[in-house]
């Protein structure tokens, strides 16, 4: 499969996995209140909502994993950066479930490492630049579903 059909297979797998819950209509303004100026779309991000942005880089050897809510894809990512960010909507009350791994034989190459952020800060980093005993350097980022 080439590169791009593989990044669009993974952002398409993150996005579809992306949940949330259902929120109620905000009620209307009071007949007394004053119309309010329309925001723009990044101003109507729901008080709830998280900004996840998954980061992974490694060497040109590097494989990829992302699971989520019980499926899981998988990435070569041929010495290309991955990069994917999205909306979780609901995440008041706890509906992360990302796990990222990523593997490397060449690790001195290029450091294998994976990060997780919501809204800009990083929740979970990982690096590897050294191989364990079999010959393989691994990084894991996980955020288990909390409620």
């Amino acid at each position: 499969m080439k590169r791009p059909a593989v990044v669009v297979l993974a952002a398409t797998f993150l996005t579809a996995c992306t949940s949330g819950a259902d929120d109620p209509a905000e009620p209307a303004d009071p007949p007394s209140a004053p119309p309010s100026a329309p925001q723009s779309p990044s101003e109507q991000q729901e008080p709830d909502s998280t900004v996840v942005h998954v980061r992974v880089t490694g060497p040109q050897d590097t494989v990829m994993l992302v699971a989520r809510d019980g499926q899981q894809s998988q990435v070569e990512l041929e010495g290309e950066p991955f990069d994917f960010e999205f909306t979780e909507t609901g995440t008041a009350s706890g509906h992360l479930d990302i796990r990222v791994f990523a593997k490397s034989e060449h690790p001195e190459e290029e450091p294998v490492r994976c990060s997780i952020s919501l809204d800009g800060e990083v929740a979970i980093e990982d690096s590897a630049s050294t191989v364990d005993e079999n010959g393989i350097a691994e990084v894991s980022c996980t955020l288990a579903r909390s409620t």
